[in-house]
C-alpha cells in the first residue's frame, strides 16, 4: 500500500454502500472492474464472495490509508523490527553511538559551565535556518536548540550503516525518525521558541490574532485560486507583491502526474522569479509524489537549481539533460 490509497478514500464510502446492494447476478457478469493499489484491472468470471472480498480489501486499504497518511503499518512494523533486530546484534555501532551520547552530554555540561564562551560558540555553529535567529543564543533556548540538535545527529547515526539492515527498511526509518524529531522540534513549539516569544512579547500577542487574521482572509484561495501573487495583486501590509520581489532561494516540487498543479504549469515560476531556484521533477501524482516515503519501487526524481542572473532551461532540456534518480527524494 502507498500514499496513491489517499485518492482513493471518497470511493471507500461508495464501495461499501454498493455491497450492500449487489445481487448474485452482478457478480456473474462477464467483465468486472477490480481496484488495486491504484490501478484498475478488468477481470472475467469473478464470483460474488471474491469481488466482495476484493472491494472490501479496498475500502480497508484506502480507510487505513486516510489514517497513517499513506504510510503501511505492515512495512513500518517490518523496517522497524529490521532495525532494532540487527541493531541488537552489532555491539560495535550500539558502543560508537554510546560514546557519541557520552560525548555529547559533556560537551553539553561544559556550556553549561562557561556560559558566556557557550553563548559565542552556539552562534557560530548555528547553521540550521530553523534557530538562525539571535534570540536563540540565549538562556537557555540555545540549550533547547543545542540538545534537539544533538538528538537529531545521534539518531542520523543511530539509523545510517547498521550491519545487516536491508537498505530500504533503514531508509524508512531513518525517514520517520527524521520526521518525528522534526514535530518535536522546540521551533515548533511557542513556549521553546523564542522568536515567536519576543513577537508576542512585542505586539502584545496581536501576532496571534494576526495569524487567524490570514487564515480567515482565505490567503490560501488568493494565492491558489486566484493566483494573486504571480499577478501582483496579493498584498502584504497594505502593498502588493508579486514572485519577482521575493529574494530568498527557493525550492519547488512538481509531480510528473499532478492533476492538482501540473509541473510545467509550475515550472514557469522560472519565468516569473530571479532569485535562485531549485526545481525538483518527482515521480507519482500529487499525493504519492509529494509524500514519497522510501521503500517504494519505481520513484525516482530530477532536481536543477537555477542561480539567480542564469539564463532560462527550458522544460524540455530538463527532461533531455537531467537523468533521472532512483529513490525518494526525501533522502536527497
Amino acid at each position: 500500500m502507498s500514499a496513491n490509497h489517499l485518492s482513493e478514500f471518497p470511493k471507500a464510502r461508495q464501495t461499501t454502500r454498493r455491497l450492500v446492494r449487489q445481487s448474485a447476478a452482478q457478480a456473474s457478469a462477464d467483465r468486472l472492474s477490480v481496484t488495486r493499489d491504484g490501478h484498475t484491472t478488468s477481470v472475467r468470471g469473478l464470483s460474488g464472495a471474491e469481488l466482495s472480498r476484493n472491494e472490501l480489501d479496498v475500502s480497508a486499504h484506502a480507510a487505513l490509508a486516510a489514517l497513517t497518511g499513506g504510510l503501511s503499518p505492515a512495512s513500518v512494523a517490518m523496517a522497524a523490527l529490521d532495525w532494532s533486530l540487527h541493531m541488537a546484534l552489532a555491539p560495535g555501532k550500539a558502543l560508537d553511538l554510546a560514546k557519541q551520547c557520552a560525548t555529547a552530554s559533556s560537551e553539553t555540561a561544559q556550556s553549561i559551565q562557561f556560559v558566556h564562551a557557550t553563548q559565542w560558540r552556539a552562534a557560530r555553529m548555528c547553521d540550521d535556518p530553523r534557530f538562525c535567529d539571535d534570540a536563540w543564543s540565549r538562556w537557555p533556548y540555545w540549550l533547547y536548540r543545542d540538545a534537539f540538535l544533538q538528538t537529531q545527529k545521534w539518531w542520523e547515526a543511530a539509523t545510517t550503516a547498521t550491519p545487516g539492515v536491508e537498505r530500504h527498511h533503514e531508509e524508512l526509518v531513518r525517514f520517520l525518525a527524521r520526521q518525528l524529531l522534526d514535530a518535536c522540534s522546540p521551533s515548533n513549539c511557542i513556549v521553546t521558541n523564542p522568536a515567536v516569544r519576543t513577537a508576542a512579547w512585542r505586539t502584545g500577542g496581536l501576532n496571534f490574532v494576526t495569524g487567524m487574521q490570514h487564515w480567515f482572509e482565505e490567503y490560501l484561495t488568493r494565492l491558489f485560486l486566484n493566483n494573486d501573487l504571480a499577478g501582483g495583486r496579493y498584498c502584504v501590509d497594505g502593498r502588493p507583491v508579486a514572485l519577482s520581489d521575493i529574494e530568498a532561494p527557493t525550492f519547488v516540487v512538481g509531480t510528473e502526474r499532478d492533476h492538482v498543479s501540473p509541473w510545467r504549469s509550475v515550472y514557469k515560476l522560472h519565468l516569473l522569479t530571479h532569485h535562485p531556484l531549485t526545481f525538483l521533477l518527482t515521480a507519482g501524482g500529487h499525493n504519492a509524489g509529494i509524500v514519497s516515503e522510501p521503500g517504494h519501487a519505481g520513484r525516482y526524481y530530477r532536481c536543477v537549481t537555477r542561480e539567480r542572473g542564469a539564463p532560462y532551461r527550458s522544460r524540455h532540456d530538463l527532461l533531455a539533460q537531467t537523468a533521472p534518480v532512483e529513490g525518494s527524494w526525501w533522502l536527497r
